[in-house]
């Protein structure tokens, strides 16, 4: 992971820090090695630690979600619909 890609937070809103690089991104990326392209009803999975990146606060649950980019390049039409809940385990 290479930038700040999502809003983690706990059951009490509270905003897990992001600790890991922010790389900045060329304007024009490669297309056929940046960017996964799907068709409609398409899914595609990709695991992540997250620990490594994000300072969370030992076992419990989380909700993640894929974070807005600032400068608006990503536009989600309900950026809440990402959001998922994990539990952690074994800290």
């Amino acid at each position: 992971m290479l930038s700040n890609l999502f809003v983690i937070q706990n059951p009490q809103a509270e905003v897990m820090e992001y600790r890991g690089v922010d790389v900045k991104r060329t304007e024009f990326p490669n297309a056929t090695t940046e960017y996964v392209t799907l068709g409609a009803g398409e899914a595609t999975t990709h695991t992540l630690q997250i620990s490594t990146n994000y300072q969370l606060n030992g076992d419990g649950l989380y909700y993640i979600r894929v974070k807005e980019p600032v400068d608006g390049h990503i536009k989600f039409s309900d950026v809440m619909r990402t959001q998922v809940q994990i539990v952690v385990k074994g800290m």
